[in-house]
């Protein structure tokens, strides 16, 4: 497979929320949205990663932040835990992600029903859980067709 090309770590910083907060580096979507000199540098790097094919220890650590679930929690039941992964890593494996997954409509043929929950209502086409095929409209009844589309 290629090297990473520009334009697909530039397609990724772009589409990238610039509000995210930043990881352990502490660098945010931000400085590689509005530095491009950055963002080149950034994909320099990222090319050396590819071509190793080893990617830091750094990237394999996430920084755990306490969210609170509701105004004025008091209780460690009432908050969250979320991830804040290093930006420049973020970028990196969306990009190759990008390659193996270029359009992610083909995976509702693979996932079962019961574990795509949150994309139930979204779903159209047909897709395949186990020996079952479902379809459209059928799918909701939980009737199998006889093919994926």
């Amino acid at each position: 497979m290629s090297e990473l090309q520009l334009k697909e770590v530039r397609e990724v910083v772009r589409k990238a929320r610039a509000s995210s907060a930043p990881g352990p580096s502490g660098t945010s979507y931000k400085v590689y949205k509005y530095c491009p000199k950055l963002l080149l540098r950034l994909w320099y790097i990222l090319r050396v990663f590819w071509r190793r094919g080893r990617i830091p220890d750094q990237w394999r650590v996430a920084e755990g932040v306490w969210i609170p679930k509701e105004e004025n929690s008091t209780q460690l039941d009432q908050f969250r835990i979320i991830s804040l992964l290093c930006v420049e890593a973020k970028v990196f494996f969306s990009a190759v992600s990008k390659r193996y997954l270029p359009g992610r409509e083909h995976l509702h043929r693979y996932i079962c029903p019961e574990r795509w929950h949150f994309r139930n209502a979204r779903m159209s086409g047909a897709y395949r859980c186990g020996d079952t095929a479902y379809s459209g409209g059928q799918r909701e009844q939980g009737q199998p067709v006889s093919a994926v589309a």
